[in-house]
C-alpha cells in the first residue's frame, strides 16, 4: 500500500511538472531539497526574459510536508537584471500553515503544495537574463520539512 501511495504522489508530482511548464509559463524551475535546507543553501534561478511589452507573475513554487517545524517561512530573495548595477534584495513571509495549525496549499497525505505570488503586474525593463538567489532566513541552522522549491514565471493575460 505504501509503495501505491509513492507511486500516485509520483505520478501527480509529474503530471503538475510537466503541465504547469506552458507557453503562457515562459520560466519553471523546482529543486529538490534533500536532507534539509542549510542556512548556507542557496537556489539560483536564471530567467531569460526577451518580451519586455508584457505583464508577468514571478511565484515561488514550494512544497513540504509534516516534518516542517513552524507556521511560516521567511525567504531572502536577491536579484539583479542584464543592466543593474546593484543587487536587489526582498524580505518574504510565507505563511504554510493557519493559526490552527492546518497547512495551506493542495496537497495528499502530508504533502503540500503552495504557489506563492512574489510579484505580481511585474513588467520587466530590459530584455536578458534576470539572477534570482533564494536563501531562507529561518532562526533553525538547517530547515526540515521543505521538499522543493522553486519559481515560476507565467504572461498575465
Amino acid at each position: 500500500m505504501k509503495h501505491l501511495y509513492q507511486l500516485i504522489l509520483l505520478l501527480v508530482v509529474l503530471t503538475v511538472a510537466t503541465t504547469s511548464c506552458s507557453k503562457r509559463v515562459p520560466f519553471c524551475e523546482v529543486d529538490n531539497i534533500a536532507d534539509g535546507w542549510n542556512k548556507d543553501s542557496v537556489y539560483h534561478y536564471s530567467i531569460n526574459v526577451e518580451d519586455t511589452t508584457s505583464l508577468y507573475e514571478l511565484d515561488m513554487v514550494l512544497r513540504n510536508d509534516n516534518n516542517f517545524p513552524d507556521q511560516n517561512l521567511w525567504l531572502r530573495i536577491a536579484w539583479e537584471g542584464p543592466q543593474d548595477t546593484v543587487q536587489h534584495i526582498d524580505t518574504l513571509n510565507i505563511i504554510l500553515a493557519d493559526e490552527f495549525g492546518r497547512w495551506r496549499g493542495r496537497g495528499i497525505g502530508s504533502n503540500f503544495n503552495n504557489i506563492i505570488i512574489y510579484q505580481d503586474s511585474l513588467r520587466y525593463r530590459h530584455s536578458g537574463t534576470y539572477e534570482y538567489n533564494v536563501t531562507h532566513l529561518m532562526r533553525h541552522e538547517n530547515v526540515q520539512g521543505l521538499t522543493q522549491i522553486g519559481m515560476q514565471l507565467m504572461k498575465k493575460k
